[in-house]
This record gives structure tokens, C-alpha cells and sequence, in this order.
């Protein structure tokens, strides 16, 4: 057996996975990203990041090779312990939970979880112990609790799988289950589905079960296709020689995952099979404005590892969902080898709105894990996989599913929540109302720029009450800007206009404020200002920077509304934001329709103001300047940019 250790960060680690299997069909591969360990192997595909998958006899069997793998890595990434112990009272809930009377803890993080739990639990007594075997071994064979804080869980590999040992992964799993079933079950409007054990499924005809049972993995499949005739024959009767053959031809088909603010999601990706956006991967077919969503989430299943964007089970229900006149749009927040605990975690951290729906794919060892803390709700897909519907499905486990399959699949998950959806003709509006998300993220606290920014809001001593803000990136500055900002001040005491500083569009960020600065000159209630490194930036709003015309794109605007209504809003006393109505880019009209809705629940009034137009009578756009700016036409500029903005224009174009 061979170990190699490959980066998700190289662009062509999926190729380079073929190319090992092929000079070696023993060798395993570690996939390391973020300290999110993953390994595949001609034999299996196992998953090693925060929840350690791996039978007892292969990991005693297999421990000295493993531990020279992961010598270098850690079992947990710490910045994702740090998110949790400070998310609320998840943690002690959840210990609460274990009716203890006291609490061993040891570990390199001993000190930080011992101050956390003293603060927040002071109802437990709590002794910190040495990292000694012995001291630990003895402990829980007395039936007694041991949190283990070490970042490396192999440390303790004599007694890894006692239940009184606790390590921080298992704390990390075990508390956003508890989670799920005691408040975000109850929160939110939860549907989950439990996928069966191959042991459950009897449907599986001579040859799928020999191929189950032979464990090969599909990525072994794949690097032998058009080199093995069998293998090749095979793939295409299952996903088809179209399909096969592009899907095998393209480098890095398959996105890599990421932790951001604690959060595992999809990096951003954008190729013929797979769009990701935001953590999400496009669903097709959103052909109209939906009131509500439904947030799928789950592990490569509904990901959808071995097909294209438009036959993913989310984008299979979408085209269901509108064959029905349903008044949903669905989101594909699916992961390859997405453990729950992950799920709950993205699904919290969703801006969702009452009426909203999430549907959970579990396994059935997760379901189990929800049941003995009694959520007993879940519906089986055992019904669907027995049923002898399916055939020829997947090349090596059924969660791998080919497209006729995950039509069958979203047509019975439509069937078990149908009654629950709303009908376009049968909406009430004021249904769709979102969800405000009213606690601030320790994550924002803790940025050094969003700091510096409110430091630096706090430094202008605006006193006064009912203030408004527009945030704008007048590329360039037109009159259109002047008119809509004339008319929001006239509504407020004072009006602060925010210029995006992110240094991405055709006039630079210095330019533009400089444009701002000069044309609002005159008002007397106007403060012009940067809108800072985080709000308005790439960094939370990147799709605004990075414009598709395509409408299957997802907008996320969380980060962005939460940074606003919760951190600037208040140090401004901001009551109104004034934004531009907006006919023709796509984007913008969705970032527009995302804070009317949210807005109100922070008292915030939100106006739309309709487009201004010149003395032609047509709308004034930047883009139209820009257009302008290149065919040298002056006599339209002077209709359509104030003369300092004109002035400027012709000064750079001069250098």
C-alpha cells in the first residue's frame, strides 16, 4: 500500500488522482485542503476530516501508515472549534444534556474549554487532567466523561473508540445534532430523508452487488475509461457515451470544499458540468421569481457527483416543482461526503424566510444518532430503492446516481412534501417574510477591517436620528447618481453615501470617490465616505464583480445584509436605505429583492427609486457613460455626467 498526498488546491488534483491509480492500483490518496483530510483508494473511499469513518480492525491494522500521513495535519481544524464553543450555549446544552456531575477535561485545549464551560455552565464541576494514558484509561473504565481537546485524535488511539472519550470531533458532531432535534428542527420547516444501508437494499441485480461488494471506487472507474473495454462499456450504459466521454475529458470537474466562517462549503466553480457559486451549485431551470425556497442539503447524492448541473435530484425537483405550479426554488447546498453535522451548520447559517423548506439527506447511521435523541421524524428512500424502479443506476455505490435515477428520486421526495408546498395562485405574499437572524456572528467581531471600518464610522459623530444610506459604485458618476441621491436626502436628516472601494470596475476606486465628493459638494446633509474592505466588496459579494446573464445563479447575500443591518446600521442610526429600481441586470435586481425583504425586519425602511432620465426622455446608466466615454461622444456625456464628473473623465482620458 502507497500513500500519496495530493493539494485540492492544484487545479489538476482530480487528473493527477488517475495518473497515480494507473502506475499504482494499491496506492491511497490523501486529498488535503484546510485540514480536511480525505482518502481514496482502489479499495474504498473513506472520508477522515472532522468525523473519522473507519472500522476498528482496519484502523488497528492500518494505524502506523496512518499516523505517518497524518503527521503533518490536524484530526480537527481549530478555527472550526473556536466558531463553535463561542456559538451561544450550543455546547453546554448539549452537556447539560449528559446529566453530569463532572467533567474531565484534557487535551491541548484544556484551558480554553475549561474557562468556556466554567463561564457558561457553572453548574458542572470541571477538573482538568493530564494528557497521561493511563490517567485517561482509568477515568472512563469508571464510567466517567473525558473531553479530549487535542487537535490530533491519535494521540489516544489505545482507547479512540470508548464512548466516555469524547474528542473534540465527536464534541463538535455530537453538539449540532443536539442542536438539530431540540431547537433547529423545531425552527425551521424540516423534512429529512434517510438513504438505506446496501445491507437494507435488495434490489441489487448479480452484478451491482458484485461491484458493492468488490469496493472500487468510481474514481478508480473513471481513470480507466477508453483504457479498459470493460470498464469503459459499463460506464457509458450507466451515464451514457456522451456523457462519459466530455465528463472524462475535462480537467477538475469536481469543485473543491472549503471552511469559511466555520462553514465547509464548495469552492466556487465554473465548467460545462459543474457551476458553483457561493457554496452552491447551480440548479437549472428557475424560469420565474419564486416566494419561497427549499434548501436541499446532503452528501453527494444530492450534490450530484456523477452528473451535469441539469440533473442534479435539486434540479430535478426544480423542473418538477414548476410542472406543478409550485412557488419554490430550490437550492443545491449538497456536498461530496457532507457528514450532518455540516448540514445543520450551513442550514442555520441560511437567510430563510417563513414558509421556507430544508430537506436533510441522512444516512442511516445518522438517522440513528437522531433517533436516540429523539427525532423519530425522518422517511426512509428504502420504499423507492426496494421497489425495483431503479435499475442500472450508479457504478459503484447507489448514492452515485446517474440522471434517470435522480429524476425517480426528486419525483419521490416530491410526492412525501407535496401537500406541504404552496401553489403560485394560492400565495399570500405576507408569507414570505424572512426570518430575522438576530444574533451577531463572533466571526465579524473578530475582523480586524470590519473593526477598523466601524472605528472609523464612529470617528464621524453623526448625531442625528433618521439617517439614510445608498451604496453606490458610480462607474463613472452620471447625473442619474445626483438625481437619486438629491432625493433620498430630502427624505432624511442626514444622508451618508457609501462608495464602494473595491478596486474592480473601469474607473479606479480614488476616481470614483473623487466623482462622488465633487458632485454632492452643494448638499449640506450629505456625507460622502468609502464603504470599506468588507461591505460592498468581493470578498461577500463577489457575483456583483464577477456579472452573469445567466438567472440559474444563486445570489448569497447573508454576510452582506447581516454586516449592514447588525454592525453599520446602528453606529449610523440608519432608518432608510435608498436604492435605484432595476429592469435590465439581473443581479442587481435580486440584491435589491433580497434587501426589501429583509430590510423591515431590522427597522429598516427600504425605498426603490424609479431610474432617472436626460432631457431625451431615455434612462441614464453608467454603462451608457462608459459607452459613451469610448466612441468619444461629448455631446452626450454633457447630457448625462455632471460637469465635475465630465471634467475628470476628460482629464484621464488625457494622460
Amino acid at each position: 500500500m502507497r500513500f500519496v498526498k495530493l493539494d485540492t488546491n492544484d487545479k489538476n488534483y482530480f487528473n493527477n488522482i488517475n495518473k497515480i491509480f494507473l502506475e499504482d492500483e494499491t496506492s491511497v490518496i490523501v486529498l488535503c485542503n484546510n485540514s480536511y483530510i480525505t482518502y481514496h483508494s482502489y479499495i474504498d473511499s473513506v472520508k477522515v476530516g472532522y468525523n473519522p469513518i473507519i472500522e476498528e480492525d482496519k484502523m488497528q491494522q492500518d494505524i502506523k501508515e496512518i499516523e505517518n500521513v497524518w503527521s503533518n495535519n490536524t484530526y480537527i481544524d481549530k478555527h472550526r472549534w473556536n466558531y463553535l464553543y463561542k456559538d451561544n450555549d450550543k455546547v453546554i446544552d448539549y452537556l447539560r444534556s449528559l446529566n453530569l456531575k463532572k467533567i474531565y477535561i484534557t487535551g491541548e485545549l484544556s484551558n480554553i474549554l475549561y474557562s468556556y464551560i466554567n463561564v457558561y455552565g457553572n453548574d458542572f464541576e470541571v477538573e482538568v487532567i493530564d494528557y497521561d494514558l493511563d490517567i485517561v484509561k482509568k477515568l472512563i473504565d469508571n464510567n466517567e466523561i473525558v473531553l479530549d481537546t487535542c487537535l490530533n485524535g491519535l494521540k489516544l488511539k489505545e482507547i479512540l473508540f470508548n464512548k466516555n472519550l469524547i474528542s473534540l470531533t465527536k464534541l463538535c458532531e455530537n453538539v449540532e445534532y443536539y442542536y438539530f432535534v431540540k431547537k433547529l428542527s423545531k425552527k425551521l420547516d424540516i423534512t429529512v430523508f434517510e438513504f438505506p444501508s446496501t445491507d437494507d437494499i435488495t434490489s441489487f441485480s448479480l452484478e451491482e452487488r458484485k461491484r458493492l461488494d468488490s469496493k472500487i471506487g468510481y474514481i478508480y472507474y473513471l481513470s480507466k475509461y477508453n483504457i479498459d473495454e470493460e470498464i469503459t462499456k459499463l460506464l457509458n450504459s450507466i451515464y451514457g457515451e456522451s456523457f462519459m466521454t466530455k465528463f472524462c475529458g475535462l480537467e477538475n470537474i469536481s469543485p473543491g470544499t472549503i471552511i469559511q466562517n466555520g462553514i465547509c462549503r464548495l469552492a466556487d466553480s465554473n465548467n460545462e458540468f459543474c457551476r458553483t457559486i457561493n457554496g452552491k451549485r447551480v440548479t437549472t431551470d428557475k424560469n420565474r421569481d419564486y416566494a419561497f425556497d427549499i434548501n436541499f442539503l446532503g452528501p453527494c447524492m444530492v450534490y450530484g457527483v456523477l452528473v451535469d448541473d441539469k440533473n442534479t435530484i435539486p434540479s430535478c425537483l426544480q423542473r418538477i416543482i414548476n410542472e406543478n405550479n409550485r412557488d419554490y426554488s430550490v437550492n443545491n447546498y449538497g456536498l461530496r461526503a457532507m457528514e450532518f453535522f455540516e448540514q445543520v451548520r450551513i442550514a442555520d447559517n441560511i437567510n430563510s424566510k417563513l414558509n421556507d423548506k430544508f430537506i436533510f439527506i441522512v444516512s442511516k447511521k445518522e438517522n440513528e444518532v437522531l433517533k436516540s435523541m429523539g427525532y423519530n421524524s425522518a422517511i426512509s428512500l428504502l420504499e423507492l430503492y426496494n421497489s425495483g424502479v431503479l435499475k442500472n443506476y450508479f457504478i459503484d455505490k447507489p448514492a452515485h446516481c446517474n440522471s434517470e435515477a435522480n429524476d425517480m428520486i426528486a419525483r419521490f421526495i416530491y410526492e412525501k412534501i407535496e401537500k406541504e408546498l404552496k401553489t403560485v395562485d394560492s400565495i399570500n405574499h405576507t408569507l414570505a417574510i424572512a426570518i430575522p437572524n438576530t444574533k451577531k456572528r463572533n466571526i465579524f467581531g473578530n475582523n480586524r477591517y470590519l473593526n477598523e471600518y466601524l472605528e472609523f464610522l464612529k470617528g464621524l459623530n453623526i448625531n442625528t436620528s433618521n439617517n439614510g444610506a445608498i451604496l453606490m459604485n458610480c462607474n463613472p458618476f452620471t447625473y442619474g447618481h445626483y438625481k437619486l441621491i438629491d432625493y433620498a436626502r430630502k427624505e432624511v436628516n442626514t444622508l451618508i453615501v457609501m462608495v464602494v472601494q473595491e478596486d474592480k470596475s473601469k474607473y479606479s476606486f480614488k476616481d470614483r470617490y473623487e466623482m462622488v465628493k465633487e458632485g454632492c459638494k452643494d448638499f449640506e446633509n450629505v456625507v460622502v465616505i468609502p464603504s470599506g474592505k468588507i461591505f460592498g466588496s468581493s470578498m461577500i459579494f463577489p457575483e456583483y464583480f464577477n456579472r452573469s446573464e445567466s438567472t440559474d445563479v444563486s445570489l448569497d447575500l447573508s454576510i452582506d445584509q447581516e454586516i449592514f443591518t447588525q454592525y453599520i446600521a446602528p453606529v449610523l442610526n440608519i432608518k432608510k436605505r435608498f436604492v435605484g429600481q432595476e429592469q435590465n441586470d439581473y443581479i442587481t435586481r435580486e440584491y435589491n429583492k433580497e434587501l426589501k425583504r429583509n430590510l423591515p425586519l431590522y427597522g429598516i425602511e427600504l425605498i426603490e427609486i424609479p431610474r432617472f432620465r436626460n432631457i431625451n426622455g431615455d434612462e441614464i446608466s453608467a454603462k451608457t457613460v462608459r459607452r459613451a466615454v469610448e466612441e468619444n461622444d461629448d455631446e452626450l456625456l454633457e447630457i448625462l455626467v455632471p460637469e465635475s464628473t465630465l471634467r475628470l473623465i476628460k482629464t484621464r482620458k488625457m494622460k
